[in-house]
């Protein structure tokens, strides 16, 4: 069903973040460049502005809403 990728996607862009900022990535530089080249970069023109817009809304989401992981649970 399209629900159950919608949500899958939106776990994994989570964990990726997640993940992301246990790594110490900068998670609000992460997703800030992510939104600067999605509005910059000429490939993406294929996608309609109306999806980009959204697809930029979900980075800012799931950077919120992003699993806290522990440094333990990155050996598991």
């Amino acid at each position: 069903m399209a629900e159950d990728r919608i949500a899958a996607l939106e776990i994994a862009l989570r964990y990726v973040i997640g993940t992301a900022r246990l790594q110490g990535i900068d998670i609000n530089g992460l997703c800030r460049m992510t939104t600067e080249v999605n509005k910059g970069d000429e490939s993406l023109k294929w996608s309609s502005a109306g999806l980009l817009k959204d697809a930029i809304n979900e980075i800012e989401n799931a950077k919120e809403t992003h699993p806290q992981f522990r440094r333990s649970q990155r050996n598991r």
